[in-house]
């Protein structure tokens, strides 16, 4: 089984199927690969159309991408980047200059203000940036959550918090798959109100079904003022998002990046949220409840439910 993470798997892939992959003579099961193109099978030969640029030229395909989106999430607004990373680095962008807040243990991408927030510790006081704890299987909730009011207490001594945002992921993956429990969701809403703070909701990895959610924001009851979509979004293309009820300056014919949102790109993004559907979001939830009820089996005493969003991703099975 590999695990999703960013690293290479020793060996060359000979074949693949939808679900795993053949390493010399081994097969392995994939929740590796479909994490970085999830959605790949739902795409055909047809589908392929000219990669026409919507930042000179208008197309349905485009056109019909941002009402769909608009209509899945009720959010006003959608700018198109080439990636989840582009993504959150144009909505950290929006919040460049004032305070920035992200969770030890994240990962947001690789760009540079995405590199800065991310997987780091503690205070940056010459950047303005905060890193908080997120609870994991070595710290509880109501620990993590006295550490955090400490922090930002101490980080709005040396700098203001005000107009500033906080970005994160309500389930980690680089942080070793770590769900958020509606316990510390409640924190975070309490610190963004006192602190009067913005909310980026990195959403590449959850939204559009794969946490068994369209969007698992919404099960939180965040009032995100930014969502972030990537790979599920385009099916492993280079296509993500960047939701929000704002207009902003950076975003050009609802552009982020001027090859985002191909005719091409669109068409397919257009496919997979066609797939998107309730009956395969329940699927998604039995399957997930199936596969953490086997691995309770072999466990050895480890409680493989401990961490789970608000009554569970799951609690409808």
């Amino acid at each position: 089984m590999v695990t999703p993470e960013f690293r290479q798997i020793r060996g060359n892939v000979t074949s693949a199927s939808k679900y795993s992959v053949i390493i010399g003579r081994k097969k392995y099961l994939d929740f590796s690969g479909a994490a970085m193109a999830v959605g790949y099978n739902f795409i055909h030969a047809r589908d392929i159309l000219p990669p026409i640029s919507y930042l000179v030229y208008h197309n349905r395909y485009t056109e019909r991408l941002i009402s769909k989106l608009k209509e899945m999430s009720s959010f006003k607004n959608v700018a198109f980047s080439t990636s989840g990373t582009e993504a959150c680095d144009a909505a950290l962008e929006m919040n460049y200059g004032n305070a920035l807040a992200s969770f030890e243990g994240s990962y947001h991408g690789l760009d540079f203000i995405t590199n800065a927030v991310s997987n780091g510790e503690g205070i940056d006081f010459h950047n303005r940036i905060v890193h908080l704890k997120f609870p994991n299987s070595r710290m509880d909730d109501s620990t993590a959550i006295s550490i955090n009011e400490k922090i930002l207490r101490k980080a709005s001594r040396h700098f203001s918090l005000e107009r500033g945002a906080i970005i994160v992921e309500l389930i980690q993956s680089d942080g070793g798959m770590n769900v958020m429990s509606s316990n510390f969701a409640d924190a975070l809403k309490d610190w963004l109100n006192e602190y009067s703070m913005r909310l980026i909701v990195d959403e590449v990895y959850t939204a559009l079904g794969r946490s068994g959610e369209l969007f698992l924001s919404k099960k939180y009851r965040f009032k995100a003022d930014y969502i972030c979509l990537g790979k599920a979004l385009g099916a492993g293309l280079p296509l993500g998002a960047v939701l929000s009820n704002k207009e902003y300056p950076l975003f050009r014919n609802n552009l982020i990046s001027m090859q985002a949102a191909t005719m091409f790109t669109a068409a397919v993004a257009l496919k997979v949220l066609g797939k998107v559907t309730e009956e395969r979001i329940s699927y998604v939830r039995r399957m997930g409840k199936y596969i953490l009820d086997e691995f309770d089996q072999y466990a050895g005493g480890y409680d493989v439910h401990r961490c789970r969003c608000p009554q569970g991703p799951w609690e409808s099975y």
